[in-house]
Order: C-alpha cells, then sequence, then structure tokens
C-alpha cells in the first residue's frame, strides 16, 4: 500500500471517530455532533426528577372490562392474554363483586359465569397487578361492609395476594353524594383493614376531575384512604378538536399537582402516602360525541390516539400518579379490537391491537424493547408541539403532537460517558395498527444527538 493512500486512510478514520460518522457501502455519513447547530432539546441523566420524593407502585396500567368474547378469563381469550402480556403493562383495575359465596364481574353486562380468581389469577400470568374496583349487589356503589371483607377473605384463601382495592365507581352516577359516599367508604375500608391491614384501599373514583368532591373526600376519608382515584377522558359533553384535545392533555398533569398541593393542605403529610390514581382515561368516554367521523368518532382508530395516549401516560407518571387506560375490550375504547365489525372495516382482526396500544407501549416497550422504567430524569425541550420523557434506564421518549410538520432535535445528553449507540423506534402514522419500527442504530458521542421526527408520531430512544 502507498504511503499516501495509507494516510487518507488513516485521516478518514479519524474523522469518522471524532464527527459521530457511520459508513454505508463505502460512503460517509456524519449523524449526531454537529456543534454548529444550536441545541433545542436537552436530558439530564444525572439529575432525577423527584415528585415529593415518592414513586409511584407502577405507572402504567390498563382496565379489564370484563367484556368481549375473547377476553383474558374467556375460554377464546388465548390471542388476547398474549397481546396483554406483549404490552407488559403495570397493573389492571377490574370491577368486581361478591355474589352468594363467589366473586363475578360487577360491570353492567359482564360475565356471572367466570369467577375472580380466574380474572385475578389470568392478570398475575402476564404479570400484572391487580386492582379490583368493587361494587355492590344491585349498583356501582351498594356496597356493605360484609360482602367487601368477603372479598378480601376470598382472594386470601386462595393464595391470590391482591393489595389494591377502589371502592365503589362513579357514585355520582347512582346519585351519591360525596358526603354519602365517604359515609360508606369509611365503614366498608374499616372493615376490610380489619381482616388485612397491608392492603391499600381508595376512592372516591369520581367520574370526572373534580376539585372540590376530591377535596371532601380527603377531609372526610383521607386518613384512612391510600389511594385517591378519579376518571378523566378526553373528550366531554361535546367533542373537542385533535389540536385541543393535545393542548389539553397538559391538563392532566396539571391535575395531579393540584390535587397533591390540596392533599397537603387539607392532610399534611398525607400527600406522601396518598397515591393519585388516574383510574380511567381514554380519548373519549363514547363513541356518539357528535364527531362527524365513521359510525361516530372514528378517532379512536387513527395516529392522533396514538399521540395523545403516549402524551398523557407520560404527563400522569411524570407527576408521580399512576394512570389507567381503560379498557382491554370495549368497542372502540378497547386496547384491541372487540368487534369484528370495526377489524373488518379497518383491515384487521379481533384482538388487533388498536392505536392506543402503540402509545402506551412507547413507555413500556412491549414484547420489541426496554421498558421506560419508573425513575425520571430532568429533560425538557424548547421546540413546539413536542414533548419529552427520559428515565434513570436511558430511555427517552419523543411525541411529536403536530398534525403536519416535522420536528428535528438537537439534543444534549448530560451524564453519558463515553461513546454510545442509540435504538430508534418509532410509531406509523400511516399504519397505526401496526407495532413500532426499528429506524436502526445511531451513535452518540460525547452526549450530542440529532434526529427527526415526523409529524404525530412517537419515538422512543433505547441507549445501550
Amino acid at each position: 500500500m502507498k504511503k499516501s493512500y495509507f494516510i487518507a486512510i488513516c485521516w478518514i478514520a479519524v474523522l469518522i471517530n471524532a464527527c459521530d460518522a457511520t459508513v454505508s457501502n463505502g460512503e460517509v455519513t456524519f449523524e449526531t455532533e454537529d456543534l454548529n447547530y444550536s441545541i433545542n432539546t436537552e436530558v439530564n441523566f444525572n439529575k432525577k426528577l423527584f415528585v415529593n420524593g415518592k414513586v409511584a407502585s407502577f405507572f402504567f396500567g390498563g382496565t379489564i372490562s370484563t367484556y368481549g368474547s375473547s377476553a383474558i378469563a374467556q375460554p377464546s381469550g388465548a390471542v388476547q392474554t398474549l397481546r396483554l402480556k406483549d404490552l407488559s403493562l403495570g397493573g389492571y383495575r377490574i370491577p368486581l363483586k361478591w355474589n352468594n359465596g363467589n366473586i363475578i364481574s360487577s360491570a353492567v353486562g359482564g360475565p356471572t359465569n367466570i369467577f375472580g380468581d380466574a380474572w385475578v389469577t389470568k392478570l398475575k400470568e402476564i404479570e400484572a397487578e391487580a386492582v379490583i374496583v368493587i361494587g355492590g349487589q344491585t349498583n356501582n356503589n351498594d356496597i356493605t361492609p360484609e360482602d367487601a371483607v368477603n372479598m378480601v377473605r376470598y382472594f386470601k384463601n386462595r393464595g391470590l395476594s391482591v393489595k389494591n382495592w377502589i371502592v365503589g365507581n362513579e357514585p355520582s352516577m347512582n346519585g351519591l353524594t360525596i358526603q354519602e359516599y365517604c359515609q360508606m367508604f369509611n365503614q366498608v375500608s374499616d372493615a376490610m383493614k380489619e381482616v388485612d391491614p397491608s392492603i391499600k384501599i381508595g376512592g372516591p373514583a369520581w367520574a370526572y376531575y373534580d376539585l372540590n368532591a376530591l377535596r371532601s373526600f380527603i377531609k372526610l376519608s383521607g386518613s384512612r384512604a391510600d389511594i385517591i382515584d378519579y376518571h378523566h377522558y378526553g373528550m366531554g359533553e361535546f367533542f373537542l378538536s385533535d389540536e385541543e384535545a393535545l393542548l389539553q392533555t397538559l391538563n392532566y398533569e396539571n391535575e395531579i399537582n393540584e390535587i397533591r398541593s390540596m392533599i397537603r393542605t387539607e392532610l399534611p403529610g398525607a400527600e406522601n402516602r396518598i397515591e393519585i390514581q388516574v383510574g380511567e382515561y381514554h380519548w373519549s368516554h363514547r363513541r356518539d360525541n357528535g364527531y362527524p367521523g365513521w359510525n361516530g368518532d372514528d378517532r379512536f382508530f387513527k395516529p392522533v390516539t396514538t399521540v395523545w395516549a403516549a402524551s398523557v401516560a407520560g404527563l400522569i407518571a411524570k407527576a408521580g400518579g399512576r394512570g389507567c387506560q381503560y379498557a382491554d375490550l370495549n368497542g372502540p375504547l378497547g386496547l384491541t379490537f372487540e368487534n369484528s365489525d370495526e377489524a373488518t372495516h379497518f383491515g384487521r382482526s379481533v384482538n388487533d391491537p388498536m392505536p392506543i396500544y402503540y402509545g402506551l407501549f412507547m413507555f413500556t416497550g412491549g414484547n420489541l424493547f426496554r421498558h421506560f422504567g419508573k425513575e425520571f430524569v430532568v429533560a425538557s425541550t424548547t421546540i413546539e408541539n413536542m414533548e419529552i420523557y427520559a428515565s434513570t434506564s436511558k430511555n427517552i421518549v419523543l411525541i411529536n403532537k403536530d398534525s403536519s410538520n416535522a420536528k428535528k432535535i438537537h439534543l444534549k445528553m448530560r451524564g453519558l460517558r463515553n461513546r454510545r449507540r442509540v435504538d430508534i423506534w418509532q410509531t406509523e402514522r400511516q399504519n397505526p395498527f401496526n407495532p413500532p419500527t426499528n429506524k436502526g442504530t445511531q451513535i452518540i458521542r460525547n452526549g450530542y444527538f440529532s434526529y427527526t421526527i415526523p409529524p404525530y408520531t412517537v419515538t422512543s430512544l433505547i441507549i445501550k
């Protein structure tokens, strides 16, 4: 080899190493460390994000509606069980009630031939925690202490440890005032704790965010409660535009912070003890909300719901809350398709994942990549309509909430030593029913990384 040719090759190698370039088919492509750009996004892996020094017992959860002939505890539930196992959520709320010596679904129209131990056993099989929502004999809230105690004993006697319980569900829908609910809650929770003092009990599972109702709950029942639970759906009485719905996801973080501040005022010290749980959330609580789509609001089946769900899940978790998507199966409100007519319309099959599934997947990693973890680190961006979340596990989630514009991130990461590789996973806007795709591996050197995030997508960076 001629000396001049050898020197040229060495200089190319030096340049590649200095500039974080990759070589493909003999061509050099500089990717990550262009110091001429202005940093617009930062992550500090050395600085944890604490919320009262407290970490929720799990961040990303769902709900077992008990509906659907292909549900996990049904005889034909093998595919759905695999779908939920692949999603890897930490826990699921499930509505159950005492029924003459056994436990069955308390959901209106729920099955009566599948018992409580079957549901909880299946959740343990997919390594998820059960959060039992106790229902009454004739509605969600006519609960007696005796029935609640029987439910605690039922699971203890079968060796199925259930540690999280919610008393009743949406009491105002059954005509109860918050004062009437709290009277019932106090009697029920006292009786349950006598049987098992280690369990966590929560309420009031209010149907919507109402700080005054939640304040009354803390005043009247806060000394007993371990969890404060309320529901929040994206759409209310009327539908919102895509842009407004995505803008309002910030309310989830604000609400949790507001609740924690309220607890600190009303019951000083309890803000570090009482968990805050958004017990139900989804794009909308009903399909017929006035939106002019296919058979009602068809945005459940579009990529905007993937982006919306990732934003909501991230904001709840970042605020130190627990979030439970509703539900595994319930028409358009499902994680997966329940009805064959809907599945066929979109070219899918029953039990195939819907867009919201992959919004949560980008945090859990599902069966494709590493879980986000439970400890946040400080992360920020100055890019409009972008959100960023990062964890001590060295995961970063980037959400582009813009419907039409790609966003170029110029990212500085503090706390990374030496040269690192990053796997890039991204949802598909054009195919929101498909799993995220691996966009390849790139190099991070000296903590700099640059990448373009397409509109209405969620991107997970998994740093090696």
